[in-house]
């Protein structure tokens, strides 16, 4: 087989192709980078190179009548192409331009190389964060041939290369999805990306249980101190040290109905330790009233009373003692990250 740079003429470009009506052009994606997802604005980057194949029964000769030449390159300006673009974008960059060439074999079959880099609007779902995984939809169509009976379609009969940034891994690759085409000149494929939740879960989520339990436990460790003031301090330690939490995620993430579960998590923490300065407060102040009961009831137990009196005093013996309530609010704490 040999092939050459050749130029074909007469050829009018602007002229529609002669296709018939059951013609397809195929959409064939070699490789595939989502180099970035803009959790707040909700939108992606994609570099995607693809073939693109069809038939131009214009550019058709016999190979033996110009010396067994079966296939030629084009340049891009001297045929007819096929117009095929993302759906939906907000910005694109493409390096289909007419500098480039395109293989055209002597049956008219042409296959060309377009490389699309465009920014898409996606709708990312935040309410699992930082376990999150987002399936997106890469759409692409050619409008201006709607009207000639064509069809796209899309094609992985070779397997993409998929990449994408480093806080984000692939769990799907890319496939072409014909379960929701509603035009003959529309492809739509489907990709899944999951975060890496390492960055998360060592530098915010574990240091902020770690300081959950060492708030809780100086709370714990200072009820029975007759200074309020060191209560109010580790309370506003703990507002401080999780605003810088909030103060993130409210930069980088879209304001939506939805908390992301790290925002749970600091929410919860947030209200234990609010419960906890409460609890611990009331407590202090309610020490000899505690123990006044405690002996009331006691005497009516030794005269004799009810199970549920008896279960009553357990409880409010338990309850003046601060490494109970450490323990209580520990739990509950430790329920907030799990």
């Amino acid at each position: 087989m040999k092939t050459s740079y050749a130029a074909m003429a007469p050829y009018s470009t602007s002229t529609d192709n002669m296709i018939s009506p059951d013609e397809t052009i195929i959409f064939d994606p070699i490789s595939v980078r989502i180099s970035g997802v803009d959790e707040k604005h909700q939108t992606i980057e994609v570099i995607l190179k693809a073939n693109i194949e069809w038939q131009d029964y214009r550019l058709t000769w016999n190979p033996y009548q110009y010396g067994g030449i079966n296939e030629v390159f084009l340049s891009r300006e001297s045929i007819w192409r096929p117009a095929i673009l993302p759906c939906n974008f907000t910005s694109l960059v493409t390096d289909d331009n007419e500098k480039g060439h395109i293989l055209v074999s002597s049956s008219g079959h042409a296959t060309d190389t377009v490389m699309w880099f465009y920014v898409a609007p996606v709708e990312i779902d935040l309410h699992k964060f930082p376990f999150d995984d987002h399936p997106l939809a890469l759409c692409f169509d050619a409008l201006a041939m709607e009207k000639l009976g064509v069809k796209l379609v899309g094609s992985d009969k070779n397997k993409s290369i998929d990449e994408c940034g480093s806080e984000w891994k692939i769990i799907k690759h890319l496939e072409v999805d014909k379960s929701k085409l509603n035009s003959n000149v529309t492809i739509l494929f489907n990709i899944t990306l999951e975060r890496y939740s390492n960055f998360w879960v060592n530098l915010v989520i574990i240091p902020c249980f770690v300081l959950g339990f060492l708030i809780i436990a100086g709370l714990v460790l200072n009820a029975d101190t007759p200074s309020v003031e060191s209560v109010v301090n580790i309370g506003l330690a703990s507002t401080v040290s999780t605003a810088v939490v909030i103060g993130t995620m409210t930069d980088n993430f879209p304001k939506t109905n939805k908390i992301p579960s790290l925002g749970s998590f600091v929410r919860n923490q947030i209200l234990i330790i609010l419960v906890a300065i409460i609890t611990l407060s009331i407590r202090r102040s309610l020490m000899s009233t505690i123990e006044t009961v405690i002996n009331y009831l006691e005497r009516d137990a030794e005269e004799g009373c009810s199970g549920w009196r008896k279960w009553l005093v357990n409880i409010i013996k338990f309850a003046r003692y601060r490494y109970f309530l450490f323990i209580v609010f520990e739990l509950a704490h430790l329920g907030c990250f799990l």
